[in-house]
């Protein structure tokens, strides 16, 4: 074991395991609302990131990690500052919020792995020198400035302030008795005097203030003497004493009695409207009805009301949802809410979903066993459509388990786009769409990357500097754009900005460089040229920097998203922009799809891509003058693809006429594969390819049939880009 490394028993692993996932989950949160700072101040997200941090230490303490429990405390005092006095963060503290988030994600990996928080303890000391700068730096301000404001204290401020001196100057008076003589006693009481009237000043209050007003004027401290200490003069400051002390009282009494009331307007206020209540409001039913309903209530009103029919559960069901939203306004619990989640390993999740893979899998084995050819089997159809039917949910109900939202993924890359920015000093307006998507959560882990680095890459190479913009009539912010939606079985990421575009005489001379292609490259499009920058080490920057420069190229992004069956697409206008498009299969086990023979090999095509079959004539068919053979469909002419001749099979069928045409349809372009038999449509479980056979162009994996053969996986997008380009 590791020096470093603590002992876990299975159940602390398990309730540390839980306090990292919730901890990340939490600061992403986090980051989140910081993000929504910088746009528009809300109290709120203040108060909800305060919480998070809050929950962290909480459970950090109760674990005994106390590094990051004094840590987040320490972050947490500075965000009370803000939470107690209702002031926006400036840049500096939300870049420093930025950096304390990613501290403590740091940390909390390194509880992942090693189950303690001893680390990382010189970047703790700078980072926490750093809050604390910054708490104090806000402490004095505050004082400042609210030595420098003038502003109304609160009624029961003043009545203790003021009371208290009231009290010492009785006391004082009671010694002034017995000591007439003491002219520095007389001081004192009359300074009391003056901090009762400066306190006054600005309250508000007007009874008050008249009274200080009159003392004012007959008391003049600076030319006040011992022979205008008499008798009168004490009579006088006893009476406006008097007056002022029974005054607070009377003021007093008035205050509490508005603020109960205030108290019980706020409670009324705060109470939820029963069902009945809003049932009522709704029209749904009368206030006779609902009083009967109560006269013999032993369940709940909604239950009575649905009971004797005289309202729909679906109206019920409606009045408690407005009673949850009342609720949640005012910030009150509903107890009728309970929590509809669970927090479950994800290694359980893929196994489950494995499994289901291998039901799918042994459901067509025993539903296309050759025992069963021939027989007259009418319940085993029957019950095997059932058995189909509950495999089909139980695999639409695993996948739909794996899908989470592409915004916590949209929201990193908010974060990266903004500090970015900063260090390359270019203004970038950066928006996203279609972050509700769902997408299988282990792709998404596997697309970060290398959306990472394109989005670099658009920050970098893409975005010309302020005065080059200018210089072409463009906005002085630069744009890019992120996002998500669903195209057939896929979904599409796009990431768009308005820069300076893909440069094709600068690809074309490091491609010819490079012995990538040979011939006139004026031959070539714009679609092949863009290939070029997947080759590896290809890069036409002529300088490597600090944003994008980090020995990462497109060909690395490319093999990533091509592990997961995926493509990429790219369009680029000069000094227009760039639009990168990943097209990632919906998802990567199971899919419908479409299982043809050719001789004796099977193939298995994605059923999104397939259009129709049909049977060709020879009057449909057409030989071109290069030798391409065509076929006539209706008002389209589609080019053949002989799959016998791609895969390069043995005895192949010369004569079209005497297959079978598949019109398939991917990225805008259709053809027709030349097949010889189309077996059935089937799920398929997608299996990877073994690492010996190498990447096969066209094939994206394979399938076991029922019969225990092997069909291949065809990547449509692949062979007609192939074979049509």
């Amino acid at each position: 074991m590791d020096n470093n490394e603590t002992f876990l028993d299975n159940d602390m692993k398990e309730i540390v395991d839980s306090f990292v996932s919730e901890s990340i989950d939490l600061l992403q949160d986090s980051e989140s609302r910081l993000m929504k700072l910088e746009d528009h101040y809300e109290q709120e997200d203040i108060n909800t990131i305060f919480r998070m941090f809050h929950s962290i230490k909480g459970t950090a303490g109760f674990l005994n990690f106390e590094n990051i429990k004094e840590f987040t405390h320490t972050a947490e005092t500075l965000l009370d500052i803000f939470r107690k006095n209702d002031i926006h963060p400036d840049n500096e503290i939300i870049d420093l919020l930025y950096a304390t988030c990613d501290f403590m994600k740091k940390v909390i990996a390194f509880i992942a792995e090693k189950g303690n928080d001893q680390c990382y303890q010189d970047e703790a000391e700078l980072l926490t020198k750093q809050i604390n700068e910054n708490i104090n730096r806000l402490k004095n301000d505050l004082v400042a400035n609210k030595a420098t404001e003038e502003e109304t204290i609160p009624f029961g401020e003043l009545e203790n302030t003021t009371a208290s001196l009231l009290v010492q100057i009785e006391s004082d008076f009671a010694v002034l008795k017995e000591q007439p003589d003491n002219f520095d006693l007389v001081q004192t009481i009359l300074s009391k005097i003056q901090s009762i009237i400066q306190t006054f000043h600005n309250s508000g209050i007007p009874e008050i203030q008249e009274i200080c007003k009159e003392l004012e004027q007959k008391l003049d401290t600076s030319q006040l003497n011992e022979s205008q200490v008499t008798t009168d003069f004490f009579t006088e400051i006893t009476k406006a004493t008097e007056i002022m002390k029974k005054t607070l009282q009377k003021l007093s009494s008035d205050t509490q009695s508005q603020t109960a009331k205030h108290a019980h307007l706020e409670k009324k206020n705060n109470e939820l409207k029963k069902i009945g209540e809003i049932l009522v409001e709704m029209g749904e039913i009368t206030s006779e009805t609902l009083d009967e309903a109560l006269s013999s209530q032993q369940k709940t009103v909604g239950e009575i009301l649905v009971e004797n029919g005289k309202v729909s559960k679906k109206a019920v069901d409606k009045a408690y949802e407005i009673q949850k939203q009342n609720a949640q306004q005012k910030g009150l619990n509903v107890y009728e809410v309970h929590r509809k989640d669970i927090r479950v390993n994800t290694s359980k999740l893929d196994k489950l979903f494995d499994l289901v893979g291998e039901l799918i899998t042994a459901e067509v084995m025993v539903y296309s066993n050759p025992d069963l050819q021939g027989l007259k089997l009418d319940n085993f159809h029957k019950a095997a459509n059932n058995l189909s039917k509950i495999t089909r949910e139980l695999q639409e109900t695993a996948t739909s388990i794996r899908m989470i939202p592409v915004e916590g993924l949209f929201t990193k890359m908010k974060r990266l786009v903004r500090d970015l920015s900063h260090k390359s000093q270019k203004e970038i307006q950066f928006s996203i769409s279609g972050e509700e998507t769902e997408m299988d959560r282990n792709v998404i882990e596997l697309i970060s990357d290398p959306l990472v680095h394109i989005i670099r890459n658009s920050i970098d190479h893409g975005i010309e500097n302020q005065q080059e913009r200018l210089d072409k009539n463009k906005k002085k912010a630069g744009s890019i754009s992120l996002s998500a939606r669903y195209e057939g079985n896929e979904i599409w990421i796009s990431i768009e900005d308005d820069g300076k575009g893909l440069n094709r005489a600068k690809i074309l001379e490091k491609a010819l460089k490079n012995n990538l292609f040979a011939g006139n490259p004026d031959d070539l499009s714009d679609r092949q040229v863009w290939q070029y920058i997947f080759e590896p080490g290809f890069s036409t920057a002529e300088k490597v920097t600090d944003v994008s420069g980090r020995g990462v190229g497109m060909d690395v992004v490319k093999r990533n998203i091509e592990k997961i069956g995926g493509k990429i697409e790219i369009i680029s206008e000069t000094d227009q922009g760039t639009c990168i498009i990943l097209k990632i299969p919906l998802t990567l086990a199971i899919m419908d799809g479409i299982t043809v023979r050719i001789k004796e090999n099977f193939y298995s095509l994605p059923i999104v891509d397939v259009l129709e079959f049909f049977k060709a004539n020879m009057n449909q068919m057409v030989m071109e003058k290069d030798g391409h053979e065509v076929i006539r469909l209706r008002e389209e002419v589609l080019p053949v693809i002989r799959l016998s001749s791609l895969f390069q099979l043995q005895n192949i069928t010369f004569d079209l006429s005497e297959g079978i045409m598949v019109v398939v349809q991917n990225n805008h372009r259709k053809a027709c594969f030349m097949v010889d038999e189309v077996v059935g449509n089937f799920q398929i479980v997608v299996k990877s390819l073994s690492q010996y056979l190498g990447r096969a162009k066209g094939v994206s994996g394979c399938t076991v049939m029922g019969n225990g053969d092997v069909s291949m996986i065809l990547d449509t997008g692949t062979i007609l880009e192939q074979v049509l380009n």
